[in-house]
């Protein structure tokens, strides 16, 4: 049997759900990382942030996210603390339709243990390339 094809690594999501708008959480965080959604819904306020990371590597990114959570100001890792969920979503590409496994390193669930977070990971499925408009000739 063939081995699994890796997923592509896409982003890493910090999302924040708590009682209250995070605003200190926000506003440090805001020019650091990308702030990619603040607002209300149904269960709360959600706050998504992105690190920005740009290496594409999920253990990277992690560090990243790691490194602004602990240097958050005392109202911020207030907020940070209190909220009701802190999910750290890791996102991938299919490398082709049939399964793939993504797999996370020890080091990099550890650290989202410490920081009281979940893990969530998400496949996207491959995009089919885009097809270009054939002009049409008429005879």
């Amino acid at each position: 049997m063939d081995a699994m094809k890796k997923p592509r690594f896409l982003a890493l999501d910090l999302e924040i759900v708590s009682r209250t708008r995070p605003s200190a959480l926000i506003d440090e965080m805001d020019g650091k990382a990308l702030v990619l959604f603040a607002g209300r819904t149904p269960n709360g306020y959600l706050t998504v942030i992105q690190s920005g990371d740009t290496s594409r590597r999920a253990p990277a990114a992690m560090a990243k996210l790691r490194q602004l959570i602990t240097s958050l100001g005392r109202k911020g890792r207030r907020q940070y603390d209190k909220a009701d969920h802190r999910d750290f979503s890791f996102g991938y590409e299919a490398s082709d339709p049939l399964p793939c496994e993504a797999k996370l390193a020890e080091t990099v669930v550890a650290e989202i243990g410490k920081l009281n977070g979940r893990v969530s990971v998400v496949v996207y499925g491959r995009q089919a390339p885009k097809k270009t408009p054939v002009a049409r000739q008429d005879a």
